[in-house]
């Protein structure tokens, strides 16, 4: 059975399988590194299993592949082509020959690569893995050589191959010794100018002395140099004019490091290159073609074209190159960044003209189509079960001739989402929409000249939007027309290999119309619309927040996002803190159709006014290539105000908040131990008949004011393209407000933290690259809604821990499965 799960049964005579590789005796390097230099790699197998999947694959694909078979098929093919095209061509046929070439290179491509790689089976598996002993010496030389490029000049690799039966475990012994330290450090340069450039800059070098010696730094330190010197007018300069000598034989294992800027052949030193003049063409079908085209000049700037469509304020905004200045590759680079951020040109060439003794930059934008249209059908996850759903987006480019676009954005969608009133039950959640924007490249502001170019670097935006959303959740409705004024703008660093991007936006002008309804629309039939009664005439205003309404805010937040989070390549971070205060405008103007939250009266809309505040706190970070660690803390603020008012009868109204902008908890993107939206708020027990067959699980969704979630993932590949992760989650949603029909929901300082659920469990990722399906099985082990009130009114809070020695005769006589203790999540990407 061994030897058909790893394959040994497919080894030929005197062949041996290569099971396992080890390195041992590295200290300073990791064996992470060192693996990288495998020149053979075993078959991938299954945790505590020996079974080698894509092995078995491979051989089951092989036992019908036939490859003279496919031969025979390419040569049908090739004749079969070969005459539809004779036949085409002599009917002058030009478009149908072509179209036949096209299919012919495409169906011998594909038989080619089954001839070449093997059948669809074998190209997704693998074939056992022979040991080789040459390659085991190959890998052997290049980890000394990669211990050497690090410092280590007395290294010594070597190693053993166990056998075992016709398995072979290869054992890489390494000796490091002692690594060499960098002593001193010279520079070689008779240019003053780039000597006293590279002096002053000298705090950004790679090279320290006392750090370890490593080739690396020296690869980074000539690519720092040649970037420096092209952003400072040296258009000819290069990475070859760079040399390092490198002295070892100093004492107690010091290294000498000798910077040498060497002086081109032909010149004899290095020029620095001023620019004489910009030429922009507008309209470029093909490099350096400017025949035809009328010719005018905007600070500086010789711009030309056949039809003059673009505003040359707002290019002139976005380039960076001017006549006068020393050459730049930094701004080169901005300009073709920025311009391609317009969203109007296809490409964007920059060149220089060097010829006659002039130094010209020639930048050639070849526009995008005015019209397009792009579509997209997927599935879409929140928190129940995935549905489709369909986007369209329209677009019309330079709208005014000043690169405005204009986008009508359409979707419709579909997916399964937890009943309101039991959780374990999912009903359809439908949502239509759309939205129609105007997005000018600079900001709607009166700004001058130099400041708008100078904020041309940041890709500033302004949106004008106008939109329409419809949500059916069957048991009530929502209907939302929107309005708001947006403006971003970005900001990206590099330093050394880390990249630090920040987004901005900021949202003066945000009005949402909002018509909820309830359905059936018969009070007597809505179990939801019940409970949300019955919570009013107890002081919950909770119901108030479906009211018709009026909804203005201004906000604002900033993404801040270290090497890309999202990518999950290297150790990366994200941070977006949020700002928002509702009802801004109500507080500055009387709006006579308008009437505060919870105030039954009249006709009018309800208004609603609050101050909100976020942060989303993320990091990854790679422990190794096949495990790395990710950890997020979610913390959140809401406060309505005033805290209460008065209505037309005089009964006090607490304020509360439109339904969207309260924080809600439990589910596969949260606490995912718990059910979604139903965690908390506090230790809040639901009454018996308010709970999901008494397992202490709210039935009703639970929103609250304030939020506090924290989760951490060890994550690991299993094999393949299967990947797993053990994680830990703990959070909770509070109320801000002691509300009677809610107790035990109120936020207190010194309660808090024993309010907190805590939840772990084990995930499944299967990742196909463009799509990553997420399994997560979450663990409660601490509920706080499970906590005791004792009748002395103290609380018993070991009652919450799920393992509890007294869990077993929990009221109700429930034992450890009845209390939804596993709650399994699908989702799509990941948690966070």
């Amino acid at each position: 059975m061994l030897q058909g799960c790893l394959g040994i049964k497919h080894l030929e005579e005197n062949e041996y399988l290569l099971y396992n590789q080890q390195i041992k005796g590295n200290d300073k390097i990791s064996a992470e590194e060192l693996n990288d230099f495998f020149r053979q790699e075993a078959n991938v197998r299954t945790p505590l299993i020996p079974w080698a999947p894509y092995v078995s694959i491979y051989y089951l694909g092989e036992s019908f592949y036939n490859p003279d078979k496919i031969r025979r098929k390419r040569e049908e093919a090739e004749q079969e082509y070969n005459q539809k095209i004779a036949e085409a061509q002599e009917e002058g046929r030009d478009s149908r020959v072509q179209r036949l070439q096209t299919k012919k290179e495409a169906r011998l491509e594909k038989l080619n690569r089954v001839l070449d790689e093997g059948n669809f089976l074998m190209r997704i598996g693998e074939p056992v893995a022979v040991y080789d002993s040459s390659l085991a010496s190959e890998s052997a030389e290049q980890m000394n050589q990669y211990l050497h490029n690090n410092g280590f000049f007395n290294a010594e690799t070597a190693y053993t191959a166990d056998t075992s039966g016709r398995k072979v475990t290869v054992t890489y012994l390494v000796e490091e010794n002692t690594g060499y330290t960098i002593d001193t450090i010279w520079t070689q340069i008779s240019d003053r100018r780039i000597r006293e450039l590279l002096e002053s800059t000298s705090d950004e070098s790679y090279l320290s002395v006392g750090e370890r010696y490593q080739q690396s730094n020296l690869a980074a330190e000539r690519t720092r140099i040649s970037d420096l010197l092209r952003d400072n007018g040296y258009y000819e300069f290069s990475q070859q004019y760079v040399e390092f000598n490198v002295d070892s034989t100093l004492e107690n294992h010091g290294v000498s490091v000798v910077t040498e800027i060497l002086r081109p052949a032909e010149r004899g030193y290095h020029k620095q290159f001023t620019v004489d003049s910009v030429v922009f063409v507008t309209d470029a079908t093909m490099r350096g073609d400017l025949a035809g085209r009328e010719t005018r000049e905007v600070n500086g700037i010789t711009y030309r074209f056949f039809e003059e469509k673009y505003s040359k304020k707002v290019l002139d905004n976005r380039v960076f190159i001017r006549p006068d200045s020393l050459y730049s590759k930094a701004r080169t680079l901005e300009t073709q960044k920025q311009l391609a951020n317009l969203d109007n040109f296809k490409f964007i060439n920059i060149n220089y003209d060097t010829s006659g003794g002039r130094f010209i930059s020639y930048i050639y934008a070849n526009p995008l189509k005015r019209f397009q249209m792009s579509q997209e059908l997927g599935f879409t996850y929140s928190v129940g079960i995935p549905g489709p759903f369909y986007t369209t987006t329209w677009t019309m480019r330079n709208v005014f001739g000043g690169l405005e676009n204009l986008e009508f954005n359409a979707r419709a969608g579909v997916e399964g989402i937890p009943e309101p009133t039991n959780p374990q039950q999912a009903f359809s959640s439908t949502q239509f929409g759309g939205n129609l924007s105007l997005i000018f490249p600079q900001f709607l502001f009166p700004l001058g000249s130099s400041q708008r170019n100078r904020f041309g670097h940041y890709n500033p935006k302004t949106r004008l939007l106008i939109g329409a959303n419809f949500t059916d959740r069957q048991v009530f409705r929502r209907n939302t027309f929107n309005t708001s004024l947006n403006y971003t703008w970005q900001t990206e660093r590099q330093r050394r290999e880390n990249s630090y991007n920040r987004l901005y936006t900021f949202v003066p002008m945000d009005i949402n119309i909002i018509r909820s309804s309830f359905n059936p629309p018969n009070p007597e039939d809505n179990e939801f619309y019940q409970q949300l009664l019955e919570w009013r005439d107890q002081g919950n205003p909770y119901i108030y927040s479906f009211n018709n309404s009026f909804v203005t805010s201004m906000y604002a937040f900033v993404v801040f996002n270290k090497n890309n989070y999202g990518t999950y390549t290297q150790e990366s971070r994200y941070i977006r803190p949020y700002i928002e205060s509702g009802g801004t405008i109500q507080n500055l103007i009387n709006f006579g159709f308008l009437k505060e939250a919870g105030n039954e009266e009249g006709s009018g809309l309800a208004t609603y006014r609050y101050l909100k505040f976020s942060n989303d706190y993320r990091k990854f970070i790679p422990t190794s290539i096949n495990t790395s660690i990710a950890w997020r803390v979610n913390a959140g603020l809401a406060i309505p105000y005033p805290k209460e008012s008065t209505d037309s009868k005089g009964n006090k109204v607490q304020a509360t908040l439109p339904y969207e902008k309260f924080f809600f908890t439990g589910g596969s993107n949260s606490i995912r131990a718990f059910r979604p939206r139903r965690l908390g708020p506090g230790n809040y027990i639901p009454d018996f008949n308010q709970q999901v067959d008494s397992t202490f699980t709210n039935i009703i969704e639970q929103p609250g004011e304030v939020l506090l979630e924290a989760s951490i993932e060890y994550r690991h590949n299993i094999f393949g393209f299967l990947n797993g992760a053990l994680f830990l989650d703990a959070g909770n949603v509070w109320r801000l407000r002691k509300i009677d029909a809610i107790p035990d929901s109120q936020f207190k300082i010194n309660e808090f933290y024993r309010q907190i659920a805590l939840g772990t469990g084990y995930g499944f990722r299967l990742d196909f690259s463009f799509l990553i399906i997420r399994l997560d099985f979450g663990l409660k082990l601490y509920n706080p809604q499970s906590v005791k009130k004792l009748k002395d009114g103290s609380y018993d809070y070991a009652a919450g821990w799920i393992f509890n020695s007294n869990y077993g005769s929990r009221p109700f006589g429930k034992s450890f499965w009845d209390q939804d203790p596993v709650i399994l999540n699908i989702g799509i990407g990941y948690p966070f």
